[in-house]
């Protein structure tokens, strides 16, 4: 199923997105409606629920079709699995399904002006931020949820 839909709605307009730098937003809710935002989110949270191996093949499947897999494996192991693993209760039932089903999507801020994307010389520490910015954080302008 996942070649079949890279091969006939992926592949065709994958370049010209990437060519222009924008977003495919109705090719991501079309993957998100087939479930490929839940991939690796348990079904109480609206996901799928696929074990390691089942979300690695998905992921290898998926690497044919370049910043689509990047896309879809920033939400499910950058963005995802941080509420799945460490979050409350509350967080997760308010990001997971909205995270399995495509409405909303996530950011990953990790790189530093400073420090690039070395995670040894990052200089930003876990504290309670109600307001904040992480410049290099890719697409963050257009996420609904940054970690």
């Amino acid at each position: 199923m996942v070649r079949q839909f890279g091969e006939r709605e992926i592949r065709p307009v994958l370049d010209a997105y990437e060519e222009k730098e924008e977003f495919p937003v109705e090719l991501y809710k079309k993957m998100a409606d087939l479930g490929f935002c839940g991939i690796s989110i348990p079904e109480e949270h609206g996901g799928i629920d696929l074990d390691y191996w089942g979300y690695a093949a998905f992921l290898e499947e998926m690497g044919r079709y370049g910043s689509m897999r990047a896309t879809l494996t920033a939400q499910q192991s950058l963005v995802a699995s941080p509420i799945l693993n460490f979050g409350s209760n509350a967080q997760k039932e308010r990001y997971l399904p909205r995270l399995a089903g495509g409405e909303i999507m996530g950011a990953y801020g990790l790189t530093e002006p400073s420090a690039g994307s070395d995670t040894d010389s990052i200089q930003t520490r876990a504290t309670v931020i109600k307001r904040g910015l992480k410049p290099f954080c890719r697409q963050r302008q257009k996420q609904d949820l940054s970690l």
